[in-house]
């Protein structure tokens, strides 16, 4: 991807003249701006840096100077000699709103006498944005949708027709699908992080002092990183008609978790790899001596000699009274494998068996379902054993697939 920048330059300059009243000095100095775009660069979205507002702030926070866009400023702004700060904003924003991006920062700067100081700002979007997927599958089996996000900072609603992308602070957010209407409305909802420059698509499916100066190089940088979150949605009324309270999402409420091992991507899916599948942000493995190999967008666990286990991140499994449901993929070795250990934190383990035709056959879907979940539980899934000639030997299975839902 190419480097995507706007830049503009400032220069502070400090002089020293004196009071024709007294002989004491008073130091002071000027704020000189230049700005300009680099064209060299193609944007998706080209905010002006000559719209940008500006502050320059003393050490206490205060703005001594402010200008509602940087064009606007003369080409020098008298200051008094002394720490301040200098910060670049497209806008402000302070609740959420759409197709709203922010770029900014903020470089603190020293003026020492007879000295010329340099520093750089990179103005990177400062607020993170959100957009909703609806599938076809999602429309085929609902007809009345919409959503909404809620923040400490306000609330956005994404009626079923909204393609616009709403952005807001950093931090947790509530995410709300309402499938139908009415008394027959039903309400999934999922709390995220979002972070500076993320882009998130939310994509909902069916279930199944003296002289001296100073330069600033401000530059912004318009690439974002985006993110995939999925929603799945229980029930449906596949012919089009309102969806009833009862019959959507009656079973299954917020997808908790949900991983699909693409970055286990050595190997197939019937043929495992060598290569040791360390985890990722939802799950790891306790330790290198565990055999959890890569099995091409997929996991194996379990050799011929030794067992494998992979643990969830900490998850709150406390609402809806502790109910939530483990479903995944899973299909054996050889078809005399056919069980998987599903364990939870503080909770007894279930054994999770299912029908396998060995690992050139197909993946077969399995569940185990609990209730009694605690707050900052972890997940464990990790291989059974079975008998072979007189011995006891690991189950090796593949894994795909995992989703951990609240249970209704």
């Amino acid at each position: 991807m190419k480097n995507k920048l706007l830049s503009f330059a400032i220069a502070l300059a400090v002089m020293t003249s004196c009071s024709k009243k007294d002989e004491l000095s008073t130091e002071t100095g000027t704020l000189s701006l230049k700005y300009g775009v680099n064209t060299a660069v193609n944007l998706k979205a080209s905010p002006d840096p000559g719209t940008f507002k500006l502050d320059v702030l003393n050490n206490q926070g205060s703005a001594v100077k402010s200008f509602a866009a940087v064009s606007e400023a003369p080409d020098q702004i008298e200051l008094v000699a002394g720490e301040y700060s200098v910060k670049a904003y497209s806008q402000d924003f302070s609740a959420p709103a759409f197709d709203t991006p922010v770029y900014g920062a903020e470089e603190a700067v020293t003026i020492i006498a007879e000295k010329n100081e340099t520093t750089v700002l990179n103005c990177v979007q400062s607020n993170a944005g959100i957009k909703f997927v609806w599938t076809d599958e999602f429309k085929a089996a609902f007809s009345e949708y919409s959503a909404e996000v809620t923040s400490a900072a306000g609330n956005l609603a994404f009626p079923k027709t909204e393609t616009r992308t709403g952005y807001f602070l950093t931090g947790d957010v509530t995410v709300k699908i309402t499938v139908g209407s009415g008394e027959k409305a039903s309400v999934f909802s999922k709390t995220l992080t979002v972070n500076t420059r993320e882009l998130i698509s939310i994509k909902a499916q069916p279930s199944d002092a003296g002289s001296g100066s100073l330069t600033v190089t401000i530059t912004v940088n318009t690439d974002v990183t985006e993110r995939e979150e999925v929603i799945e949605i229980g029930g449906g009324d596949t012919g089009g008609g309102d969806t009833g309270g009862g019959d959507t999402g009656g079973d299954t409420g917020a997808v908790l978790l949900v991983e699909d091992f693409s970055s286990a991507s050595a190997g197939t899916l019937n043929d495992a790899s060598g290569t040791l599948w360390t985890g990722n942000d939802n799950f790891m493995t306790p330790s290198t001596d565990n055999k959890v190999y890569q099995a091409g967008g997929a996991v194996k666990l379990g050799s011929s000699k030794a067992g494998g286990t992979m643990e969830s991140k900490a998850m709150d499994l406390s609402v809806n009274d502790g109910a939530f449901t483990i479903s995944f993929k899973a299909k054996g070795w050889y078809a005399e494998d056919i069980s998987v250990i599903v364990a939870v934190s503080g909770m007894a383990e279930q054994a999770v068996t299912f029908t396998t035709t060995g690992r050139e056959g197909d993946f077969v879907e399995a569940s185990a379902n609990f209730t009694g979940g605690q707050a900052n539980s972890t997940v464990t899934i990790k291989t059974a054993t079975r008998e072979y000639n007189g011995n006891t030997v690991p189950q090796r299975v593949f894994i795909d697939d995992v989703k951990i839902t609240e249970t209704k």
